[in-house]
């Protein structure tokens, strides 16, 4: 037993273990066998001699587990490899083992709730690569995404002198349905190409990843579409200011944490472009160790970046004292640039300097198969590159293996590692600090022990399996603030929710409706989508046109929007509804006269367009004679289900609006008063007047659904014939109907004192 723990060669360890077997000491064999990987954790002679222990000590699960270990490490001998599957049945139900299959990937696989039409822009998809805290490996992704059922097509550059992918081993399946059509000609040809593959496949969603050699202006065209955009902020993602794409509803950037997000803000101007937080997440079955490293001596992999001064100078200085307090550790650098060989022997010349020769040897440059073997033999990850990154690759892959991390407090990495609890952070160019935490873990085992299982703990969470689940609910909650208005309907809260906060953005400087006001319109709009109502909508007194671009964006393609206002200035309004209605310039009909003109020549103003209006907003001269003439033409072009809005009700200022309709609705008893609040009065045809009536009744819970405030709905008589509703602002908590003078929390207590059921 004293010489395995002695042992520091996973081979001197093997050759224990047969000594101890030739004894028939199963535990020491074990034992031994353990050490070797807790050494080595690619020591795959290791597992499978455990895996045949277990099998021949009638344990499924455990030979399981051994063999799926070593067969992440090398292919299984053809002999054994067949087992795997076999053994699969006894494992899959034993709830010891559930976390580990889920962290390799062989746990059950899982469907998700909404299937999305997927497409990925990235033109270094073929790669497969990453490039350090900075990018996204984007195949990764869509391994898992297809894996939940999704549909993703990928379209990347084309290859170079017909040159075609290449597919590392085991990948092919993430190079299907992979497209090679960005870079042939212009940016109207990249754009041509993506739009077409978008609308043959019905995209919900564009992921754009690294849009390097491409103008990225050629997502400007997918959120014109109203496809939801995510675009990941790496190096070569081509990140603009705002405008274009980044000012539509359906944009959003995507950043690896907190820290990263700032960074992306200051790289976009400091827009108001929304940055949500997505950590590009990683391969964690390729990591993730059952086993996990020996904590008897310091087995450093030190990362430094050669040509930083501070960096190298952290790191020996670290080193030397490590020595002088006689600490028993051995180390292997990695450097994170290139590594010239003028600068490696100068590194080796100091390190002889130092008298840490035997004890440090350097590994050379970083690269994936150097790192991984490295980490395989090392239970200390030391990462003193003075480099802050937004993803913190390398800490999180050692995390994953159960190696404690001890990383300067730069860039993302503090948001991965939490202090004390599953590893350590020191200021940059620290040595002491970074010295400190080394003779801890020396003098502290069981302590190291805790950090090890925080480690892997934390990096669960952080596995790209989990971050496909976090970013189907993200494009759930776009796709549902991005619905086109012309198809939201009243139900769709969040929907609503999304679509004003982005007019009060956009038009919040122009409009002077108030909330409600905004809710009602959009609301009753969206009634009218669900209704399947048809027909134009009308504006007379546009002014600067922010009522009319909340009205134009419900419009479909085949409607119409008319402007009626002799003072308005056209090509100001034209650009105010274009800029956010998104309609086409031809649904867009300026009428620059008086609206008591037009109604007086309307065969001969609009014979020709012939509008039938769903809705018309009345809102021009607030004279007896302007009013009631906009009325009247209001009626004569009202489509079958149509809504009037008349403003400026029950305003002192403007008090013949409130007679001009009054006297109006007398004379014309077809028409009828719905409701009236915030200065608005809304009328409609008798024969739907229960379709809109309706709706205000549950205008209480939208408003407080949608804007998170509360108004009080008035019915004012006890018949409903000719009566109407008013609705106006109430306190939190307080009674949300009144049926004359009389107060109520609840509809149905409202409705029962009337003796009517709705």
């Amino acid at each position: 037993m004293n010489a395995m723990e002695a042992a520091t060669d996973p081979m001197q360890c093997l050759d224990l273990a047969n000594e101890a077997d030739k004894l028939e000491n199963n535990e020491l064999t074990k034992a031994c066998l353990q050490r070797a990987v807790a050494l080595d954790q690619r020591c795959q002679p290791a597992l499978l001699n455990l895996a045949a222990m277990s099998f021949h000590q009638g344990q499924s699960a455990e030979t399981f587990i051994w063999l799926a270990e070593a067969s992440r490490i090398a292919p299984l001998p053809p002999e054994v490899a067949p087992m795997l599957d076999q053994l699969y049945p006894a494992i899959q139900e034993d709830a010891r083992f559930s976390s580990y299959l889920k962290a390799v990937g062989l746990g059950p696989t899982t469907t998700a709730e909404s299937l999305r039409n997927i497409v990925l822009l990235d033109t270094q998809y073929n790669s497969l690569s990453n490039l350090g805290g900075d990018a996204w490996v984007w195949a990764d992704w869509v391994r898992v995404l297809r894996q939940r059922g999704h549909a993703v097509q990928v379209i990347t550059l084309q290859p170079a002198d017909g040159a075609g992918s290449v597919a590392a081993e085991g990948e092919s399946e993430v190079h299907r349905n992979l497209v090679a059509g960005l870079g042939q000609e212009t940016t109207q040809a990249n754009v041509r190409t993506v739009i077409e593959l978008c609308k043959e496949v019905g995209a919900d969603v564009v992921l754009a990843g690294d849009l390097s050699g491409v103008d990225a202006s050629i997502l400007n065209a997918v959120t014109a579409e109203g496809i939801v955009v995510l675009q990941a902020a790496s190096a070569g993602s081509g990140v603009a200011g705002p405008g274009g794409a980044q000012a539509a509803p359906g944009y959003s950037l995507l950043a690896a944490g907190t820290w990263a997000a700032e960074v992306v803000k200051k790289a976009a101007g400091n827009s108001a472009v929304p940055v949500r937080l997505l950590a590009p997440g990683f391969r964690l079955d390729r990591h993730y160790r059952l086993l996990l490293p020996d904590t008897a001596t310091l087995r450093l992999a030190l990362v430094l970046t050669l040509s930083e001064p501070e960096s190298v100078r952290t790191a020996l200085e670290a080193l030397a004292a490590l020595r002088r307090q006689h600490i028993e550790f051995q180390a292997e650098i990695l450097t994170l640039d290139p590594a010239p060989a003028a600068e490696v022997e100068a590194l080796k010349a100091r390190l002889a300097g130092l008298a840490l020769g035997p004890q440090v040897s350097v590994a050379g440059e970083w690269d994936t198969v150097r790192e991984e073997g490295l980490l395989a033999r090392s239970n200390v990850l030391v990462v003193a590159a003075n480099r802050a990154e937004r993803f913190p690759w390398l800490q999180v892959r050692a995390m994953a293996g159960g190696i404690v991390v001890v990383a300067e407090d730069l860039g993302g990495t503090a948001e991965v590692i939490n202090p004390d609890v599953n590893g350590y952070l020191f200021p940059a160019a620290d040595a002491g600090a970074l010295t400190a935490h080394l003779v801890r873990l020396a003098k502290e085992p069981q302590n190291w022990l805790r950090l090890q299982r925080a480690a892997q703990e934390r990096v669960n969470g952080m596995a790209i399996e989990e971050g496909v689940v976090r970013l189907e609910a993200m494009i759930t909650e776009l796709m549902v603030k991005t619905v086109r208005p012309s198809a939201l309907l009243p139900g769709n809260t969040a929907g609503l929710r999304g679509f004003l906060a982005n007019y009060q953005q956009k038009i919040g400087g122009v409009t002077e409706l108030a909330d409600v006001s905004m809710l009602t319109l959009a609301g009753l709009c969206a009634l009218q989508n669900e209704s399947g109502d048809r027909g134009d909508i009308m504006e007379t007194g546009v002014f600067r046109a922010g009522t009319a671009s909340l009205l134009a964006s419900f419009l479909k393609p085949s409607e119409r929007i008319f402007l009626v206002d002799p003072y308005q200035n056209v090509e100001i309004n034209r650009r105010t509804i274009l800029g956010f209605a998104g309609v086409a310039e031809a649904q867009l009909h300026f009428h620059t006269m008086d609206s008591v003109r037009a109604n007086k020549r309307r065969e001969q103003v609009f014979g020709a367009a012939d509008p039938e209006l769903r809705l018309i907003h009345i809102d021009g001269e607030h004279s007896y004679d302007a009013v009631f003439s906009d009325l009247d033409m209001a009626t004569h072009f009202l489509a079958p289900g149509g809504l009037i809005v008349l403003d400026d009700i029950f305003a002192l200022n403007s008090a013949c609006c409130t007679h001009a309709m009054f006297d109006y609705l007398r004379q014309n008893p077809t028409v009828h008063c719905v409701a009236m609040g915030y200065r608005k009065a809304y009328l409609c045809e008798s024969r739907h007047l229960l379709k809109y009536r309706r709706f205000f009744l549950r205008l209480p819970e939208l408003v407080s659904a949608v804007l998170g405030s509360d108004v009080r709905v008035c019915f004012n008589d006890f018949s409903l014939e000719r009566g109407y509703l008013t609705f106006s602002d109430c306190g939190k908590g307080e009674p949300r109907y009144q049926v004359v003078g009389k107060r109520f929390h609840q509809l149905r207590d409202a409705s029962a004192a009337m003796g009517i059921a709705w």
